[in-house]
């Protein structure tokens, strides 16, 4: 234990603390670069789109930091992250201690839970994050940058990009709710929610659906420091590949994520759709959106049909 340490939430006041901290941990390779900025992390606290708590050392200084980020204000469930130990520190439990913390700032927000999204390059925090009713529910692939600085593990940048294991951690009561999930990812998603004790009801297959002749509305996410795309479908429609293709444009992208709603019977046959483009299951994510997500992934590859290129 390290009881000169002290485990506090994080104010406005530690921005300037909290980017040295980053530094240390990870020079200036940090895949979230609004650790480096300032005005865009004191943003971003006044904000309450970041809730965290941090430790401080006995002369000040902080040594640690777990958040949790809002997708949305009227978000349900976070997501939890950018956990880092300064490089000095660490061998005292003190991500231990933050984790404690974290897991009441969660609790006393009234969230249903969180999500988080451990690197499989720590080994600690792999068995951490399934510790205290945690579920792994998913692995995301290739989703950390080559080049990221782990200075605690020896400070060598790393050559290849590290997947992380996508985990679901509960704090209230979830309510019960109607899935659908393409048959071929009909077990690994029953096995999810049974680890998760979450009450789920699967619908009748629609694979064999045509996906309706309306047009698909998402969100898209860019993440150029990650080299990821996320595209957040709201309402798959008959155009969803090309829309995705449009979304990704001329570029090569590393990573393409793809949210399905799985309260929409739609969602299988979208997902059979995707499937022959090389998107593949990601995880199941309880209550992400306005009910639970269906993930897939797609790594670099062939470049996706875009609108003037689909026969008519």
């Amino acid at each position: 234990m390290s009881p000169e340490v002290a485990i506090r939430r994080l104010v406005a006041g530690d921005v300037a603390g909290l980017k040295g901290c980053f530094e240390r941990c990870y020079g200036e390779s940090y895949v979230v670069g609004d650790f480096y900025d300032p005005e865009r992390l004191r943003e971003r606290i006044a904000s309450g789109r970041l809730r965290s708590v941090v430790a401080e050392s006995a002369d000040g200084q902080i040594v640690g930091h777990i958040g949790l980020t809002l997708r949305h204000p009227d978000a349900r469930t976070v997501d939890a992250g950018n956990t880092v130990v300064d490089p000095r520190f660490r061998g005292r439990q003190i991500v231990v201690r933050l984790g404690l913390q974290l897991n009441a700032l969660c609790a006393d927000e009234g969230f249903l839970g969180y999500h988080h999204y451990p690197t499989t390059v720590h080994a600690i925090m792999q068995e951490l994050s399934v510790a205290d009713e945690g579920t792994e529910t998913g692995v995301m692939l290739a989703y950390i940058p080559a080049g990221t600085e782990y200075r605690e593990l020896g400070g060598e940048p790393r050559s290849g990009r590290p997947a992380v294991t996508g985990v679901w951690r509960p704090f209230a009561r979830c309510p019960a709710r109607s899935v659908h999930v393409p048959r071929d990812y009909a077990e690994v998603t029953t096995v999810a929610y049974a680890r998760a004790k979450l009450e789920r009801e699967f619908g009748a297959s629609a694979a064999e659906m045509e996906v309706p002749d309306t047009t698909t509305i998402m969100d898209v996410r860019d993440d150029p420091r990650r080299d990821l795309l996320r595209c957040e479908v709201r309402r798959p429609g008959r155009d969803l590949v090309q829309a995705i293709g449009a979304a990704i444009g001329e570029r090569t992208v590393e990573v393409v994520q793809i949210d399905l709603p799985m309260s929409d019977p739609v969602t299988p046959a979208a997902a059979n759709a995707l499937r022959k483009e090389r998107f593949l299951f990601c995880a199941v994510l309880p209550e992400y959106l306005d009910g639970d997500v269906l993930r897939l992934q797609r790594l670099r590859g062939d470049a996706l049909p875009r609108p003037n290129l689909v026969k008519r």
